[in-house]
């Protein structure tokens, strides 16, 4: 005869909760021991290996080769405007206008503005200093993820095999030495994804739904592309919560408090943008949609010159539209010239593989 939520005496005398009660009784338990602080989750050997080290030492040397070249260049374009803001943030106060304030966020500019102030409080030169700080989180981001892998049950080589392929990304260990926000947003990213990974398979998740949720937050606020990324983290949140609360109820509360540590980045970008520009939004207030579309059916990709007599626009031109039409095109244009649209979006796919001049910005345009 079912209990309808009314405890029963078990053949043993003791009392036996129904089991939804007993699933909640064992929520409650094991959120409880995410907030114990002797709560571990399991590690397996993490000792690093001989090819762990030498892709280390492979991928400092080889960024370090970036920056050099890169000295060859002043400070320029993008990256001239954020060190600009930068100084203006640091120097006027986060909550004044400042240059660009309604196509960039304050997150970059902010945390560059603090690496210029530690940069001259050490007496070290501000572009080296800046670089060194971007290099340092992309590694420790590769060994976040390294170290969250282990308390899976992935093998050490396939744990390996992922660490290699994080840090020794070409592409990735070009921007650590420019001042753009590229660098910092990948390796937020990284650090995002080591604490999905502890939430899903550690017994102590809530340390990392909290730590995941204000860094997925940030990591918009660093880069607004990023929005995406909230799409899998919140999947992350819920899955987490309901398999360790195993009630909808419980798992809706603590979804609403780690949502807040999510909002604690965008707070500063939303009272910016509702005094300056009298919008009430968490990203920039200047609308780029309109210009976006247009280039995303214009170019297949863009690079940026710094040569001498060169204009910097290295547009990779889209030969499947046509030059001369009088209207600006729109993403209306995929819908009225599909399998021009389909084929457009095939070249977007391999260009950004096909990393001619991988550089931010180029002092040559041979591949």
């Amino acid at each position: 005869m079912a209990s309808h939520g009314i405890p029963v005496e078990s053949a043993q005398g003791r009392t036996r909760l129904p089991p939804r009660k007993q699933a909640e009784a064992a929520g409650n338990e094991l959120m409880a021991d995410s907030l114990h602080p002797d709560a571990q989750a399991p590690v397996r050997s993490s000792r690093w290996s001989l090819i762990e080290v030498g892709a280390l030492v492979v991928a400092v040397v080889f960024a370090h080769l970036v920056y050099r070249q890169g000295l060859s260049l002043p400070i320029v374009y993008d990256a001239a405007d954020y060190w600009r803001i930068a100084e203006e943030i640091w120097s006027q106060g986060l909550f004044k206008p400042f240059s660009f304030a309604d196509l960039r966020t304050y997150a970059y500019p902010s945390l560059l503005g603090g690496m210029l102030w530690l940069a001259r409080l050490l007496d070290v030169e501000s572009r080296w200093f800046v670089f060194e700080l971007q290099l340092l989180l992309h590694l420790l981001g590769a060994a976040a993820v390294r170290r969250a892998l282990a308390i899976t049950k992935a093998s050490p080589t396939n744990r390996r095999v992922v660490y290699c392929a994080l840090l020794l990304n070409p592409v990735v260990l070009i921007y650590p030495a420019y001042a753009i926000t590229e660098s910092v947003s990948l390796s937020l990213t990284m650090l995002l994804f080591a604490c999905s990974v502890r939430s899903i398979f550690g017994d102590s998740p809530l340390p990392a739904l909290g730590a995941g949720s204000f860094l997925c937050g940030l990591v918009v606020m660093i880069r607004p592309s990023n929005l995406f990324l909230s799409v899998p983290w919140t999947l992350v949140v819920l899955v987490t919560l309901l398999r360790r609360t195993g009630s909808w109820r419980r798992a809706g509360a603590w979804a609403v408090a780690l949502s807040l540590a999510a909002a604690i980045p965008l707070l500063p970008q939303v009272r910016n943008n509702v005094v300056f520009f009298d919008t009430l939004s968490p990203l920039p207030a200047g609308d780029l949609r309109k210009l976006q579309h247009a280039y995303g059916v214009q170019m297949l990709k863009y690079a940026t010159a710094c040569i001498p007599g060169q204009a910097p626009e290295v547009p990779y031109l889209n030969p499947l539209v046509d030059p001369d039409a009088a209207t600006e095109p729109s993403l209306g244009w995929y819908a009225v010239h599909p399998l021009a649209g389909l084929a457009t979006a095939a070249l977007h796919i391999f260009n950004v593989l096909d990393q001619d001049l991988p550089l931010p910005y180029n002092t040559t345009l041979t591949p």
